[in-house]
């Protein structure tokens, strides 16, 4: 500082102008050149978006929209009628149900309980509950499965479903052995009681005849049928729903095995 006072005047006036040309040169850089290449990217991306424009405008030129229109609500109104045609309204339910129970006998299983439940009201369709009971052998049980999951049929969803083996039927049999050998004895004859062995075989044999008729399965489940309605669910049923789908992920939760 002392050298730059002892310098004339016309020196000092020299240095101080250089100063003020060099913070001017670094002011440029530092603040102008930044914000001219920021005006020049806007530009550039507005003449982007305005060319996508104009192509979605030439694009709409040759189009026809009304068309286009039409064809989506026709297809969607072609898509209502097969959801309706695969969900039953409430005037066919009671056959659809009953045909349900039809279809269960025609599979050759044996149809121990069958009761319907309270409907459960969703958003466009209800959820009816059918507990169902049913005995049978394998391929019977596979063939009901078959016969109500064809791409033709109605919507049913099986849930809760529990499959155990029914225990023999040896003393049902055995019991039929018994009354066949009253009936083949002439009247007025006292039918004579069997000896241990003879009791022994006879359950051997019945046994073996259990056996040859196949082992029978008895399945439970519920099974759910659908009934297309067209309106949303009310604000107690939608609440309804929200609280038991909180509950099933609640319980979801803590059967998770956190490791």
């Amino acid at each position: 500082m002392d050298q730059f006072n002892q310098l004339p005047l016309p020196q000092k006036l020299g240095v101080m102008a250089g100063t003020m040309v060099l913070f001017a040169g670094l002011f440029f850089y530092a603040m102008i050149i930044p914000l001219d290449e920021e005006r020049q990217s806007a530009e550039n991306n507005q003449a982007n978006i305005q060319n996508q424009l104009n192509e979605m405008k030439t694009k709409l030129e040759g189009k026809d929209i009304t068309s286009d229109r039409a064809a989506q609500t026709a297809a969607l109104e072609q898509e209502r009628e097969r959801f309706t045609d695969l969900l039953p309204r409430r005037e066919e339910l009671v056959k659809f149900i009953t045909g349900l129970s039809e279809t269960a006998k025609a599979a050759g299983l044996q149809l121990r309980s069958f009761a319907k439940d309270q409907p459960n009201e969703q958003d466009f369709y209800l959820e009816i509950p059918i507990h169902m009971k049913v005995t049978g052998s394998y391929r019977q049980l596979l063939g009901f499965l078959r016969a109500i999951s064809m791409e033709d049929q109605r919507i049913v969803n099986i849930r809760n479903f529990s499959l155990k083996r029914v225990a023999l039927p040896v003393d049902e049999i055995v019991m039929e052995y018994e009354t066949r050998r009253k009936e083949e004895t002439p009247e007025g004859v006292a039918v004579r009681p069997l000896s241990e062995l003879q009791k022994m075989m006879q359950i051997v044999r019945a046994h073996e005849e259990a056996a040859s008729r196949g082992v029978e399965l008895e399945a439970e489940f519920t099974a759910y049928v659908f009934s297309y309605t067209g309106q949303p669910a009310s604000a107690e049923a939608a609440a309804k729903n929200q609280s038991a789908r909180e509950s099933r992920l609640n319980r979801r939760r803590k059967n998770l095995i956190i490791l």
